[in-house]
């Protein structure tokens, strides 16, 4: 009778030890998604090295950047692609000199080194194109997009147009 009791109570112990564990991830899970900061989810579309297709790829990006929503987002894409089967949409060392929003047009100034076209990365006018589309496609609020290159004016961009 001893024996059965010790064996029915080694069970009862595991039981509970395998409840507590459960439901202690299962309070911490709820209490990191909570109180973790928000991000807002961007897509970003890239040329792949293999075809001549866009790829897309998702990052959370945080919801009150110091620099603004969109400032962020230009950095991010000027970082490039996180797989190594995309393109850069610009040679890297390309950063953004400024980058504000005047009602609903959105003035964005990079620095000279966009102009280094390199191997990597296709024609300035295709990497103007797909970075407007990029903006186009994660801010649909935004009706114009003036584009400066070393403080030279590329070109402005409707919305409908991309």
């Amino acid at each position: 009778m001893k024996l059965k009791f010790k064996i029915s109570l080694e069970k009862n112990f595991i039981s509970l030890a395998a409840a507590g564990v459960f439901f202690g991830a299962l309070i911490f899970a709820i209490i990191r998604f909570l109180c973790a900061p928000s991000a807002e989810r961007r897509i970003f579309a890239f040329q792949s090295y293999d075809t001549d297709k866009l790829c897309y790829e998702v990052r959370y990006l945080p919801s009150k950047p110091m620099q603004g929503d969109i400032g962020m987002f230009a950095d991010e894409i000027l970082l490039g692609p996180m797989t190594n089967r995309y393109k850069r949409l610009f040679p890297s060392g390309t950063k953004t000199d400024f980058c504000f929003l005047k009602g609903k047009d959105l003035y964005l100034g990079l620095t000279k080194e966009a102009f280094n076209v390199k191997a990597e990365t296709f024609d300035i006018k295709s990497n103007i194109e797909l970075l407007k589309k990029n903006i186009v496609m994660n801010f649909t609020y935004i009706e114009k997009i003036n584009i400066f290159v070393d403080g030279k004016f590329v070109s402005p961009e409707e919305k409908n147009a991309g």
